[in-house]
């Protein structure tokens, strides 16, 4: 913690002082490998955002139980004109050339989020024509705070000029409830 905030401070007085530095970028490295991203702000709890809901059945040494977690809708974040976009999954889908985004490119998406344990779950959970939970069934489910969530992320390369693109969710650990 302590560290985290000598590099805040030293971003912020490198920012203020020599904000044409050619320290910046290296300061900026430093800060965003030690997990705050932007110069003084800290990542918002995926709690806060749309969460989603998964129910499935299980028999379990013969006994019926519910087995749910939560998630939040992928994340896709690539490099545009200069500049990080960050868009939805489905957002992603709908980018075309003109955007900087290929057909290769969605689908070798597609294909890392489908390939990880939950990927193809947390897909379908946040279509467009599910509806997140509401804030007070978050309040209801979790009275104690937010529970605690599982990152997952990864990186793919352009098909087209090799850039990075990156996807990332958030997912609760599941939890088996006797019916």
């Amino acid at each position: 913690m302590l560290l985290k905030s000598l590099c805040m401070a030293v971003y912020a007085l490198n920012h203020c002082m020599f904000s044409s530095s050619l320290a910046k970028p290296v300061m900026k490295r430093s800060i965003e490998r030690f997990g705050m991203e932007g110069s003084s702000s800290v990542e918002e709890s995926p709690f806060h955002g749309p969460l989603y809901e998964s129910n499935e059945y299980h028999n379990i040494n013969g006994d019926l139980h519910i087995v749910s977690w939560y998630c939040t809708p992928p994340e896709i974040t690539f490099h545009f004109n200069g500049k990080d976009r960050k868009v939805t999954y489905h957002e992603f889908l709908m980018l075309g050339d003109s955007d900087g985004i290929s057909k290769s490119d969605k689908q070798a998406m597609t294909n890392a989020l489908i390939s990880k344990e939950q990927g193809s779950k947390v897909i379908g959970m946040s279509q467009i024509g599910n509806q997140p939970i509401s804030a007070e069934e978050k309040n209801r489910k979790w009275p104690n705070g937010p529970p605690r969530f599982i990152k997952t992320t990864d990186m793919i390369h352009s098909n087209t000029d090799g850039r990075k693109i990156v996807y990332r969710y958030f997912r609760t650990t599941p939890v088996a409830e006797k019916i």
